[in-house]
């Protein structure tokens, strides 16, 4: 198992925190593999075949837990790199 750690920079985490549209989509699309991962449920077709899709609700609301927290809980102490 690889350790791919997510390395946003400082300037884009806190513009995203002052709500700039653009930092906030650049962070929504570096974590969308993950959201991915997480918002897959399993789906059987009619001929029995499995397959994982994406649950889109939960998708959205995912990626409006991460904006709502980024606005509301994100706390930036330092500018320390």
């Amino acid at each position: 198992m690889t350790n791919k750690a997510l390395k946003i920079p400082y300037e884009i985490i806190s513009a995203a925190k002052q709500g700039d549209e653009n930092a906030l989509r650049y962070i929504l699309r570096m974590f969308s593999p993950y959201i991915k991962k997480i918002a897959a449920r399993p789906h059987y077709d009619v001929f029995g075949n499995y397959t994982q899709t994406t649950d889109e609700d939960m998708e959205a609301y995912i990626q409006y837990r991460l904006v709502m927290g980024i606005l509301n809980n994100f706390e930036i102490l330092s500018q320390n790199k």
